[in-house]
């Protein structure tokens, strides 16, 4: 059984040029190419809720992506979408997923990434972009966790890897342990990064 702990903060309130000097340098160019402020914002935000659950940002990546502290029995997975971030931290490979729903795009996803029987579901569903929302956060942690990358997404089967979806408000949040179930969640809404900056 698995200990999971999501830290989840709207980045919006971000002083840039403070955070920007508070993270990595490989998640400085990261945020840098970012294409708007908010995305920016949120990404700088990930590693500073990083820095708030572990007191460290050294991780580093493997070829597929999947962040990881070098030598440590901490697994952890990062994930924004808007102007909101997420970090889950536990004792078991973990991997999770932040999403808003957004209507125009979700069937063009849906059909490239999901099973028939998945975009039949969400076809089907009165909140079409719920569903999609649903589906896909569980998904993406599935592969997050596994490391396979998301090149694996449309092989990935969120039922049978346990994984699950919380809503916070306008969020969906997926998050999957693999080889475990969730024993304990503790989840922290951070209102203010800027202690970690």
């Amino acid at each position: 059984m698995a200990k999971v702990r999501l830290y989840i903060a709207d980045g919006s309130g971000l002083e840039l040029s403070s955070a920007l000097a508070a993270v990595s340098p490989a998640r400085r160019s990261k945020a840098l190419r970012c294409r708007s402020e908010e995305k920016q914002r949120a990404s700088l935000a990930v590693e500073l809720l990083l820095k708030l659950a572990c007191g460290r940002t050294d991780y580093k990546t493997t070829d597929k992506g999947k962040p990881y502290f070098e030598g440590d029995s901490v697994y952890f997975s990062l994930s924004h979408s808007g102007s909101f971030a997420l970090c889950a931290v536990s004792d078991r490979p973990v991997g999770a997923d932040l999403e808003t729903p957004d209507a125009a795009s979700h069937m063009s996803a849906a059909k490239r990434f999901f099973s028939e029987a998945e975009c039949e579901s969400i076809a089907r569903s009165p909140a079409p972009a719920d569903a999609f929302c649903s589906v896909w956060v569980q998904k993406e942690a599935v592969v997050k966790a596994s490391g396979e990358g998301l090149a694996a997404l449309s092989k990935a089967s969120p039922l049978s890897q346990g994984a699950i979806c919380l809503r916070c408000g306008e969020l969906y949040i997926g998050l999957c342990v693999l080889n475990s179930e969730i024993e304990e969640l503790e989840v922290h809404v951070e209102r203010d990064l800027s202690q970690a900056v």
